[in-house]
């Protein structure tokens, strides 16, 4: 490999190797906490080769996993794949150089794959579900496709909340207490959302992927802060499109035990599966909200903003 980087994700170091100088930028950009000296407490690398003869270009291809004991594998069509051993916590990717090139994809489809496939050897839980924050208290932002999960945060980071992610949240328990942290990756809005924030336009760059074109928006778009972890406080099932004025109600622990099921990327076996156990039950005991809107998400951004507001004045008098 002609490139050797050091790199930190979510606080846990590890090194990337690879013969591409693309491949190597493009990592410095998404990682602030990056050097080229090797790092001794590294706990995984990943080794990406770049393929200057194999022509591919977007859209980005579906994808196909599979995986045998700790070999666990994704084919993103037929000339891209990422696969990591998991006793070795070493990975290997291979993708036409074309595709490094178009930056959104190359960071919000094959690198996230590649984290996806790493998260477990880091002792992270992953989570389908937006996270914003005020005052160092986190919310999680549930909710099905097309919920409003993207579009919500960003208009709550216009209210004065933190983005911190918009797809997924990765959490884990320090020292007792359940914290979150968001995708490195740019945040991914449908095409129609800029019919109401055309700001989006400028902001952004196309994704293709499949047969959707998305709007990538680098995160330093959205927030000022660099990537940390928050303390979760609460959560929020966000139900769109619903007639009538908005409305709010509380979710019994059964009915959220359910959704926090359904918004898991994928099940996890073993002693990975054990490890998770304690962050589900933390996160579970969450105050959790169902709140219904119409279609503007400044709604469920001024509902999120209100709940963790009535929070920090619970916490005053109290």
């Amino acid at each position: 490999m002609n490139y050797l980087l050091s790199i930190e994700v979510m606080g846990r170091a590890g090194r990337l190797e690879t013969n591409s100088k693309i491949v190597l930028e493009s990592a410095r950009a998404l990682f602030p906490k990056c050097g080229t000296a090797a790092n001794s407490n590294s706990r995984f690398l990943w080794r990406i080769v770049s393929d200057a003869d194999a022509s591919m270009s977007p859209p980005w291809p579906s994808s196909a996993a599979f995986s045998s004991g700790d070999l666990r594998f994704v084919n993103i069509g037929q000339r891209s794949f990422a696969a990591i051993h998991l006793g070795t916590a070493e990975a290997a990717g291979f993708i036409p150089e074309d595709l490094t090139r178009d930056a959104p994809g190359f960071a919000g489809v094959f690198l996230a794959t590649l984290f996806y496939l790493t998260v477990p050897i880091l002792g992270l839980t992953p989570l389908k579900a937006g996270c914003v924050s005020a005052g160092g208290k986190g919310l999680l932002l549930l909710g099905p496709h097309a919920s409003g999960k993207t579009s919500s945060a960003y208009a709550g980071s216009k209210m004065g909340l933190e983005f911190h992610s918009d797809m997924a949240t990765f959490m884990e328990l320090v020292d007792g207490q359940l914290r979150a942290w968001g995708e490195f990756w740019p945040a991914l809005f449908r095409g129609d959302a800029a019919r109401s924030l055309p700001e989006l336009i400028y902001l952004g760059q196309p994704l293709r992927h499949e047969s959707e074109t998305f709007i990538s928006v680098e995160k330093r778009h959205l927030c000022s802060q660099p990537p940390r972890s928050v303390q979760l406080a609460m959560a929020v099932v966000l139900e769109r499109d619903a007639t009538g004025s908005p409305r709010m109600s509380r979710i019994t622990p059964g009915e959220f035990s359910g959704i926090l099921q359904a918004s898991m990327p994928f099940e996890e076996s073993g002693s990975f599966k054990n490890d998770q156990g304690p962050v589900l039950t933390k996160l579970g005991r969450l105050p959790a909200y169902k709140f219904a809107y119409g279609s503007d998400p400044a709604e469920a951004a001024k509902f999120c903003r209100s709940l963790l507001n009535a929070q920090d004045i619970l916490k005053a008098v109290t």
